[in-house]
């Protein structure tokens, strides 16, 4: 299936085939289409498996919270390295 909108007729799917086999740019971007949606499927697992380190998310904590308890005069100005 190529289409991503909706499932191709047969009459589509027929029209498809002979054209692929005329048409060498649309095959090779069906090619690059597919081995996209490989990676990308790949890429979304490894991501799932993956838990940001406590380090991070302490950081992540500390840096949220010194932006919550600012004054509204100060939250226009981004924190440096020195209000840490």
């Amino acid at each position: 299936m190529l289409s991503y909108d909706r499932p191709l007729t047969d009459k589509e799917k027929i029209r498809r085939v002979f054209h692929l086999l005329v048409c060498s740019i649309c095959r090779r971007y069906t090619k690059q289409i597919k081995s996209l949606r490989v990676l990308v499927k790949r890429h979304v697992a490894d991501l799932a498996k993956t838990q940001p380190r406590e380090e991070f998310l302490q950081s992540l904590r500390q840096d949220l919270f010194s932006l919550s308890t600012r004054s509204p005069d100060q939250k226009s100005n981004p924190p440096t390295e020195n209000d840490g």
